[in-house]
């Protein structure tokens, strides 16, 4: 079994790839295909290149000033060799069956996309308190919640697994910055893909202060990602009134813009 798993990272990130990249390459019954991608990452600090240079199972690639997580995995589809694409963010860890009960259970069921659920840990070397908070009002996280960013139920990122046809089918995610996985989601349902929620972890979900998430201009609640899910909720009234989920899309836009391997 083989599936091409996308991987970008970013500067907060770095001290978390090297276990995130391990999980996958540790997945039982699967040959993966891992793109590494160095978002903004300054020259001088990217050690996955060197690390991994002997695995040729890794790829890796680079981005000078940092797209997010979303363009990135746009600018690097045309490099994908199998029928499967799956996101493993880069401060999580996979669980070693993440991948092979995903395929499976898509395979079984018709499926074009399939998430499950993470068991939150707070990183050791946080010294936020709020995330040791976050961790004790949710120490679950799952797919298929629904949510006003998600009236059909979600897919927690890290734990997707999308055909490489519908990722296609959907012009791949929104050129946005953050928020962009609700949004693929959404259009998935409303495109009428086949969209399912395995009720098993996946993946276990680090809490650190350094996450996009979490982080300075970006974080929950900043001005720019309220202008992000604001940007949502605009497209799904636009989905509403007929406009089809594929030109919500921005895969198009990268045709010419995939990146180059650096490895």
């Amino acid at each position: 079994m083989t599936c091409d798993v996308v991987i970008p990272y970013h500067p907060a990130t770095l001290g978390f790839v090297q276990e995130a990249i391990n999980s996958i390459l540790n997945q039982n019954h699967v040959k993966p295909i891992i793109h590494c991608i160095a978002d903004g990452v300054p020259d001088g600090h990217n050690h996955v290149p060197v690390m991994y240079a002997d695995i040729p199972e890794i790829r890796c690639y680079a981005i000078d000033v940092a797209t997010g997580p979303y363009v990135a995995t746009n600018r690097v589809f045309s490099h994908f060799e199998t029928d499967y694409i799956a996101i493993q963010d880069s401060d999580d860890i996979a669980m070693p069956n993440r991948i092979v009960e995903s395929i499976e259970a898509m395979r079984s069921a018709g499926l074009d996309m399939i998430g499950g659920k993470m068991e939150q840990f707070v990183d050791h070397r946080s010294t936020v308190p709020r995330l040791t908070e976050r961790l004790m009002k949710q120490p679950i996280c799952s797919s298929g919640v629904t949510s006003i960013y998600a009236p059909s139920g979600n897919i927690i990122n890290c734990t997707m697994t999308v055909r490489r046809d519908a990722f296609l089918r959907l012009n791949g995610f929104a050129d946005w910055f953050c928020s962009c996985d609700s949004h693929f989601v959404e259009r998935g349902h409303r495109a009428g893909l086949k969209i399912s929620a395995l009720q098993i972890i996946l993946g276990l979900r680090r809490l650190q202060d350094g996450s996009i998430s979490n982080c300075g201009p970006l974080g929950m609640g900043t001005p720019r990602r309220t202008a992000e899910l604001n940007h949502i909720l605009d497209d799904y009234k636009l989905m509403d009134d007929g406009v089809d989920p594929a030109v919500l899309g921005s895969l198009n836009l990268f045709h010419n813009k995939q990146l180059e391997r650096i490895n």
